[in-house]
């Protein structure tokens, strides 16, 4: 059985409306759930990157420091970018430089992943992480001449959509989407400062860039929910009345945005701007 949330609202249905002049009884509103299932996928991946790092390294547990290593293995360098290697914006989001760096993020994935993955359900989820990260790394390019490498900027982006959802929400979910707006929003302000305080050592552009992109994605996949079939006396389950076709439709234009803002980075960066 799938798992839900289940809230209580004012909601009227046309089909049982109360007599004029009284107020309607609440009507409990279940939120349907998914079990998540590509967090722990992204997890273990992330971490048998990290071992290929290690021994690609000689065994080091700051493989960062080797800089033929982030080279071989596709850290974002932005001249090899330049040089037509564009692949190394998606690859670099996979990599770590050393055992803090990978722990941190592995930390934060299982901490927001599976909430956002929760509401989304696997496919939009995974297409929120790969596109927030990849606008990290467009904007990494685009402002940032370090090589860069982390999975920062795809965890920024699940933080944008959890924001995002309980924003979209908000009205539903009363005091839960309060809470867990401020959790978001002061989460991503102290994560932030912290980054603009080791400029040298963080890629604040990535960050941001990713954070935007979580953001725009996940209130553009949220679930539109509406009253569906009725499950208990004055309950219903919540369906989303967001069309099929309509999320494969909004993935693939704003890859398709995302892509045009790269391609004026990279013209920029070639001087053709």
């Amino acid at each position: 059985m799938q798992p839900t949330e289940r809230y209580a609202t004012s909601l009227t249905l046309t089909d049982n409306a109360p007599p004029a002049g009284t107020r309607p009884a609440p009507i409990w509103l279940r939120v349907p759930l998914y079990m998540p299932r590509v967090t722990n996928i992204l997890l273990v991946v992330l971490i048998g990157v990290f071992a290929i790092e290690v021994l690609y390294s000689d065994n080091s547990l700051s493989p960062g420091n080797d800089l033929q290593t982030m080279h071989d293995l596709g850290a974002k360098i932005n001249v090899l970018i330049l040089n037509g290697e564009w692949w190394r914006l998606i690859t670099a989001m996979f990599l770590h430089a050393d055992i803090l760096h990978i722990g941190f993020n592995a930390y934060a994935l299982l901490i927001f992943g599976p909430q956002v993955e929760r509401f989304f359900a696997w496919w939009r989820f995974l297409a929120i992480y790969l596109l927030g990260g990849l606008a990290g790394s467009i904007a990494s390019f685009a402002f940032s001449p370090a090589y860069s490498v982390g999975a920062s900027g795809a965890i920024f982006g699940l933080l944008g959509a959890s924001g995002a959802f309980f924003w979209t929400h908000r009205r539903l979910l009363g005091a839960v989407a309060r809470t867990m707006l401020w959790n978001a929003v002061a989460i991503a302000g102290l994560n932030l400062v912290l980054g603009l305080a080791q400029a040298s050592a963080i890629d604040n552009w990535a960050h941001g860039g990713g954070l935007l992109g979580g953001l725009i994605t996940g209130l553009a996949l949220a679930p539109r929910y509406r009253p569906g079939r009725v499950i208990g006396p004055d309950e219903r389950m919540l369906e989303d009345s967001l069309p099929r076709w309509a999320a494969p439709a909004i993935v693939m234009a704003i890859l398709a945005v995302e892509m045009g803002l790269f391609v004026v980075a990279l013209a920029v960066q070639k001087g053709l701007l």
